[in-house]
């Protein structure tokens, strides 16, 4: 009776697969995954290239660039930043709008200095 009921509990575990159908879902994940990946890999670099322009480091640009300043600041900080630069009626505007208007404000003084 304890023999019958582990051989039933170890059919009713898993189902082996043919050797065939994993040699097949291996190749379609190659197919599907991986070469794609090698030819956005090599487009990039061919571009990157022709263009012989380099991308600005990641940690320049957030720290120079107004609007990716802003896009990591959360509503709190936008408008303690509004209140810095002394914007009037920032508290009752929503993170789209104020994030406009500080970015118009950014913009400006950048220009000034």
């Amino acid at each position: 009776m304890l023999r019958e009921k582990q051989s039933n509990n170890q059919k009713n575990k898993f189902k082996i697969l043919p050797r065939g159908m994993i040699n097949l879902y291996g190749l379609l994940a190659i197919l599907l995954v991986i070469i794609p990946e090698w030819i956005a890999e090599m487009l990039i670099m061919i571009s990157n290239a022709n263009t012989k322009r380099k991308l600005p480091k990641l940690n320049e640009a957030w720290r120079e660039q107004p609007d990716l300043i802003l896009a990591k600041m959360n509503i709190r900080e936008l408008r303690q930043l509004a209140s810095q630069l002394k914007l009037n009626g920032y508290s009752n505007q929503n993170r789209k709008n104020l994030y406009s208007r500080l970015l118009k404000e950014l913009k400006k003084n950048n220009t000034k200095s």
